[in-house]
This record gives C-alpha cells, structure tokens and sequence, in this order.
C-alpha cells in the first residue's frame, strides 16, 4: 500500500448521503429544521474533539461505508477542484488501508 492523504469527510455528504437533513432526520427522528440543525453543529463539535483527544492505533484498517473505487472518486473529484493531480489513496483493492 502506498502512503498518501489525510483523513477527509466530503462537504457535500458529511454523512453519506447528499440529502443531509434527511440523513438527520433518520438519524434523530423527526424534528423540526432548526433542531436537525443543532444535532448537526453538535456533530461538528464531536468530531473536533474526538480528533484533538482521540487516538488511533496504527494498523490496517477497512473501508466500511464506502467501497474503494468510490471513495477514490470523491476524493479525486476534491482534488481537481483544488487543482491538484488525481492520486490511487493508498486503498488495497478490497478497501483496505494502512495507517503508520
């Protein structure tokens, strides 16, 4: 595997799915707008501090939520935007991938 990026959540489907509020809603039940909203920035705070406090332990770990050639799509797609060459990410063909 070669070593390459950064971990990155895609802006346009911070969760998976393009329909974000939607995706909310399934997530928290229904709710009004502004509340669905809320649990949204209280995410953003989660991730903040799980990235400042957490800690991962090398090892090779699996995609799960998104097969390889997907996630090297998006991040690619990212990546023109910036006008940046495309890259392979580093994923096995099986979604895999180490972290050092």
């Amino acid at each position: 595997m070669e070593e390459a990026g950064v971990p990155a959540l895609d802006p346009e489907r911070p969760y998976g799915q393009a329909a974000l509020m939607a995706q909310l809603a399934a997530t928290f039940g229904k709710a009004p707008p502004a509340t669905l909203a809320m649990r949204h920035v209280e995410m953003v705070v989660a991730i903040r501090v799980a990235l400042r406090q957490g800690v991962i332990a090398p090892g090779v770990y699996a995609l799960r939520n998104i097969d390889a050639k997907s996630a090297v799509v998006r991040l690619n797609k990212h990546r023109a935007a910036l006008g940046e060459q495309p890259i392979s990410a580093g994923f096995d063909p099986d979604g895999r991938f180490s972290l050092t």
